[in-house]
């Protein structure tokens, strides 16, 4: 074999100037060697088996003697039948078995159209014994290596397209199931291939978020099914990272606390030996989140220190990096606010979220994170102002509602642009009025979880903007009878501008170190279906905003709040 490389690459070079398309340089190559290949076995007197050529070839292997023997056996065997058919089904079996190339891509070496590939490939298949088939048909082949590998990724971008841009999870789901039984004969311990390994992951992962909103539990199983790849994949940087993850999505479906922090820790162990700071700084902030939640504990306070001892590394990193230490500034403010009025073991609920504001003042990013289930005292109220703001401005859109399937009509527009309003004490004029009204196309008689909450969640909202202030006041009326009204009882705003023209950043301000402090009252909590909690003005409560950092015209705000009974 290597004499007829050599005898091509020879001819290849003195006759280069007759290839007359660069792009065709590996067919044209191929071409050379097959007919060199050709001349070379009706020359040979004593002609060796193909098996011969390839063993040269055999990749080393850690495993058994009887293994390795097995394996050369079965290779053996598979060639001996390659090598008794024609040349020309012979060498289209070659190209697509051996070398991985692609039907269209033997067609342009063989120069023939990809419909005689297929033709071969299919007569060969014919001659071949049906077992020596099967040994070629390794996992590998069947999902990274051919047409079902191609069949399947579709298929996976067209549930996430279902999931996220649809909003359709039943389709989602559907699909889902049809892909996994694709590809039933693989499992976690057949994915050490990376390659292979994502594919079966993001199956697995769009399954249980199309069932996330109606089956959490269910949900939870693929889950862990995609964590088990992971595992298997000796891929410790993405291993910590899940471990994480999974724990996520067992506080989120309330299971054992134990269970979640068990995973915590091994995301923390195993990021520690991943060679990333940044990994190791996630996992730690997720751990000192799921503590903030465990009672008569120190609220995971001193992970959230150790995150904060990062400040410059992730600040001056990706927004993903910085959400992780406003998320861990904002938990440890509500937190260390509680500790100081000696309430940090009983403590109901803390929350925190960020926000990157553009220096059009649209906010293009956030991050949300809240213990339990979090009363509208929290119900956080920063939104921007639409860009074409006007007295006669108003927008409809429609969406899938996660818990019914059903469709929810969204109607936002403008009530008044110079509206004037007394809030907590204060006298606000030209305040901008917007209306945000929901419609549900749930029966009315369904009594299930979903549309109890629907019913729940949705309703009309109204807020008012005032100038130089930003938002004063947000209220909310549940389709369920419930209302709760959130009141702004104390701000900051510096580098007031009272000839500022651009609507946005006039009533929608968020200038370095601007406060916006707020107190709510009424009787809802927007939390699981059958929990009630008691008004608001049976909690004590704090809810603060603040723009904490400034970088290229972009602002960072924080939001933190805690509550507990008085």
């Amino acid at each position: 074999m290597d004499d007829i490389v050599q005898e091509t690459f020879i001819y290849a070079y003195y006759n280069f100037q007759t290839l007359r398309d660069i792009n065709k340089l590996t067919g044209w190559l191929c071409g050379i060697a097959r007919n060199k290949s050709r001349s070379f076995n009706r020359t040979r007197k004593n002609l060796k088996s193909l098996d011969d050529d390839f063993q040269e070839f055999e990749m080393p292997s850690s495993e058994s003697s009887e293994n390795i023997y097995m394996q050369n056996y079965e290779r053996g065997e598979i060639m001996r039948s390659v090598n008794n058919l024609s040349d020309k089904l012979r060498e289209t079996v070659i190209l697509y078995y051996m070398t991985d190339k692609s039907t269209v891509e033997i067609a342009q070496i063989l120069e023939i159209p990809e419909g005689t590939v297929r033709f071969r490939l299919a007569e060969a298949r014919k001659k071949l014994k049906k077992e020596l088939i099967n040994i070629m048909s390794h996992e590998k082949k069947e999902i990274a290596s051919n047409e079902l590998y191609a069949k399947v990724q579709a298929n996976i971008d067209t549930a996430y397209d279902y999931l996220w841009k649809q909003n359709q999870p039943q389709k989602a789901s559907a699909l889902c199931d049809e892909t996994i039984e694709m590809v039933s004969g693989v499992t976690g311990e057949n994915a050490k291939d990376l390659e292979v390994a994502q594919l079966l992951y993001n199956l697995y992962y769009a399954k249980a978020e199309s069932l996330i909103g109606v089956e959490r539990i269910k949900a939870l199983d693929y889950y862990k099914k995609a964590l088990e790849v992971v595992e298997h994949t000796g891929d410790i940087k993405w291993l910590a990272q899940e471990y994480g993850v999974y724990a996520s999505h067992l506080s989120n479906a309330k299971r054992e606390k134990s269970l979640q922090l068990e995973y915590h820790k091994k995301a923390i162990e195993t990021a520690e030996n991943c060679g990333d700071e940044f990994i190791y700084i996630e996992r730690l902030a997720a751990y000192a989140g799921d503590m903030s939640e465990v009672p008569d504990s120190d609220r995971g306070l001193p992970q959230f220190e150790q995150v904060l001892n990062y400040k410059d590394k992730l600040l001056q990193s990706s927004d993903n990096n910085k959400g992780i230490y406003f998320t861990a500034h904002g938990l440890y403010q509500a937190l260390s606010a509680v500790k100081a009025k000696g309430r940090l073991h009983d403590v109901d609920y803390t929350v925190t979220s960020f926000y990157k504001v553009e220096a059009n003042t649209n906010i293009c990013n956030s991050g949300f994170f809240c213990t339990d289930c979090t009363p509208d005292i929290f119900s956080p109220v920063f939104r921007s102002l639409p860009d074409d703001i006007s007295a006669d401005w108003r927008q409809e859109s429609e969406h899938n509602s996660w818990f019914t399937y059903n469709t929810i009509k969204t109607i936002q527009e403008v009530i008044s642009m110079n509206e004037s309003i007394t809030v907590s004490g204060e006298k606000f004029s030209d305040c901008i009025h917007i209306r945000i009204t929901d419609i549900l196309n749930d029966d009315e008689n369904d009594t299930s979880g979903g549309a109890v909450l629907n019913k729940l969640l949705n309703g009309v909202k109204d807020i008012w903007y005032a100038p130089n202030t930003g938002i004063i006041k947000h209220t909310f009326a549940a389709l369920n009878g419930a209302k709760f009204s959130v009141d702004l009882c104390e701000y900051t705003i510096n580098n007031k501008n009272a000839h500022e023209t651009n609507l946005q950043k006039k009533y929608f301000p968020v200038a370095l170190g601007n406060k916006w402090r707020y107190k709510a009252t009424g009787d809802v909590c927007r939390g699981h279906v059958g929990y009630h909690a008691p008004s608001p003005d049976e909690w004590e409560s704090d809810n603060l905003y603040e723009t904490l950092h400034e970088e290229n015209g972009n602002h960072y705000v924080s939001y933190w709040a805690y509550a507990y009974k008085k």
